[in-house]
């Protein structure tokens, strides 16, 4: 594909994808920008009974204030980072003694 799209909308149908919903939409931001100006991804919760709604909006503030309320690098760095197991982050143990 030589010629860019002004916009393109992807929609990702999600049913109990807890664990899928983060680096689905992490690598569709990565991939998507390359085809076109504008990108919008849109989680459609399914009736899940886990956390795939709640972890869709979050997603979704983050995608629609990009560039005016959050920095859009900052997004973009964090949208790569939710490919990694466990969003990256290590939980330490701390010691009450």
């Amino acid at each position: 594909m030589s010629e860019r799209l002004a916009g393109l909308s992807f929609f990702f149908p999600a049913r109990n994808e807890e664990l899928n919903v983060a680096p689905m939409v992490a690598r569709a931001l990565e991939v998507l920008p390359k085809y076109a100006d504008r990108v919008e991804v849109t989680v459609v919760d399914d009736g899940s009974t886990d956390a795939t709604g709640e972890l869709a909006d979050a997603l979704a503030e983050l995608q629609r204030c990009a560039g005016a309320q959050f920095d859009r690098e900052v997004v973009a760095a964090f949208a790569r980072s939710l490919k990694q197991p466990a969003l990256g982050i290590e939980e330490k143990q701390h010691s009450t003694a």
